[in-house]
């Protein structure tokens, strides 16, 4: 089984990105969990400002 983790914050020293690291060192064998390093390449969205 494939898992991608996401981590929802762009700071070095985020609790939620270091989870991720770990969830994706410690996996069992049959579990393979990728980290996404390319969120703060991704376009913002706000609905407030869609029109």
């Amino acid at each position: 089984m494939n898992v991608l983790a996401i981590a929802g914050s762009l700071r070095a020293a985020s609790v939620n990105a270091a989870f991720c690291r770990a969830a994706a060192r410690l996996a069992p064998a049959g579990l393979e969990i990728s980290v996404f390093a390319g969120l703060g390449e991704l376009p913002h969205f706000n609905p407030d400002l869609e029109q």
